[in-house]
Formats: C-alpha cells, structure tokens, sequence
C-alpha cells in the first residue's frame, strides 16, 4: 500500500508531540512505532518511489481509531520540493485549519487563484471547436495558453510561500539580549522580510493578469459558461485581496520605512485597479444570468 521507499527515520509528530512513529521502507504499511499503534493506518498512497521524507514532514493525526499519515513536504534527489500544491483538497485544508506553520494565507491566496484561473481557462475550452465561436477561436486558444501558464504559476507560488516563511518564524525568534544580538537580528529580519513580501506581491500580480484575460473570457466566451467566468473574476478577487494582506502584514514590521511604502504603493494601486475590473466583470456576469 505504501509507495513511498525511504530509509527509516523516527518521526516526532509536530501536532501531537506525543505521537512518535517510525516510518520505515519495508512492509506493506511501512509504518512501525515506539509506542504500539493500532493497525488502522491510512497511507497516502500516490507518490513516487525512491522519496526520502524528512521527519518533521510527516503529521499523525488521530481520527478515533485510525491514524491518517499526511506527507506535508517531499525531499527529492537533487533538491527540496514543497508537497502542498500536489495535496488532495482534503489534505490541504487540513494541514491549512492545524497548527502547522504552512500553509498560511499566502499559499492559501495562491491556490484560490489558480482555482480562479481554470474556471476562466474552462470558459475558453467550452468555446473552442463551436462554430458558433469560431471568429474568437485563436483569441481562446491564446488566452488559454495564457491561463495554463498562470495556473503553473499560482501552485509554485503556494509551495514559494511555504518556502520564505520558515526563515521568517526563525529570524522572530532570534535572541535580543545584547545590542549586538539585537543588531543582528534586525539585520536578519530586513532580509527574510523582503523575500517574505515578494512571494504575495507576486500572488497579486499574477491576480491581475488572471483578471484581464477573465473579463476577456466573459465577454467572448461561451455564454452557457459565463457564470463559471464570474465565479472566477470573483475568486481572482478574492486571491488579490488576501495576498494583499501578507504583504502588508510584513511591510508593518520593515525597518526601512521607504522600502515598505514602496512596496505598500504597489499593493495598493493593484488593489484599487483590479478589484473594480473584477467586481464589474462579476456585475456584468450577473446582470446577463438575472
């Protein structure tokens, strides 16, 4: 049932610190424990072989009599990979609604707007190949190849945002007894600030083209799908709106004042832009299905 090969590492649940496990590479549940665990074990079954997973990485969580092992982050040969935007929907609100540091808000703005995205990237292909839609065809097929791009984008942004977080948590918990820990650790918080901001900058960013190639697909689209185009714009909204937030939320503790208001100007003017493109391609949506 396991798929996952894997040298055995103990494994300190960081939900439950008093759940330790063994997550070994032989047997059909790979799955041994300091403590006897009982035997209903629901494994996440689909990734590849040949994965080493890192201890921290694994969440047990009890669920009456079972144990759901969820593999919140994979370690491939050649490099470190974020697991969280190829999570099923129900891993992913889990991990999203516990107490584990990632995902937060950005990863979460991310995914709302590559859901925003395909549901734009859907209205065009349920107009291609119609004839009643041939003169906007190559215009569909364009911005599809457009969508497919963005939808790329947003999910490597989730696992980005994961990313610049954890040396965020750690740079807050650096120690400032002395004026040259305090120093240093202003130093370190400068820097990780700016890497924490550029991942939901880019989130909003990547927003506002979803919007413009949306309000395209809303007015030449399939018009049995222009509710789907609505749904979007709204979502996109939504993604816009919440990354803004991680940017603010970082720009507040940056010492460089003018760095922040920089960064704070940029948010804003996308903000003011692209919500009311948005809410008008929702009205116009709505206005044509009433």
């Amino acid at each position: 049932m396991v798929l996952v090969s894997t040298s055995n590492v103990d494994c300190q649940c960081s939900i439950f610190p008093d759940c330790v496990a063994r997550w070994g590479a032989r047997g059909e549940s790979g799955l041994r424990n300091s403590e006897r665990l009982p035997s209903q074990v629901s494994h996440i079954s689909k990734y590849e072989t040949g994965l080493r997973i890192h201890p921290k990485n694994i969440i047990i969580r009890k669920e009456e009599k079972n144990i759901k092992i969820s593999i919140l982050k994979m370690f491939f040969l050649g490099g470190e990979k974020m697991g969280f935007s190829t999570s099923t929907c129900t891993e992913f609100v889990e991990v999203l609604a516990s107490k584990a540091p990632v995902p937060g808000g950005g990863g979460a703005s991310a995914l709302v707007g590559a859901v925003g995205t395909a549901l734009g990237n859907m209205v065009g292909s349920l107009t291609v190949g119609k004839k009643k839609y041939a003169d906007v065809e190559d215009e569909m097929w364009e911005l599809k190849a457009k969508c497919d791009q963005l939808q790329k984008d947003f999910l490597r942004l989730i696992e980005r945002d994961a990313e610049v977080f954890e040396p965020l948590s750690k740079a807050y918990g650096m120690p400032r007894e002395t004026e040259e820990e305090k120093a240093e650790k202003a130093r370190v918080m400068e820097i990780v600030l700016k890497d924490a901001c550029s991942v939901p900058m880019e989130i909003m960013e990547k927003c506002c083209e979803a919007i413009d190639l949306i309000v395209e697909f809303a007015a030449k689209g399939s018009k049995l799908a222009i509710s789907d185009a609505g749904v979007g714009a709204a979502f996109c909204k939504a993604a816009l709106q919440g990354a803004s937030l991680n940017v603010y939320i970082n720009t507040k503790s940056m010492a460089n004042r003018e760095y922040a208001e920089e960064l704070n100007k940029k948010a804003d003017a996308m903000l003011e832009k692209y919500t009311k493109i948005a809410d008008e391609t929702f009205e116009s949506v709505l206005g044509r299905l009433k």
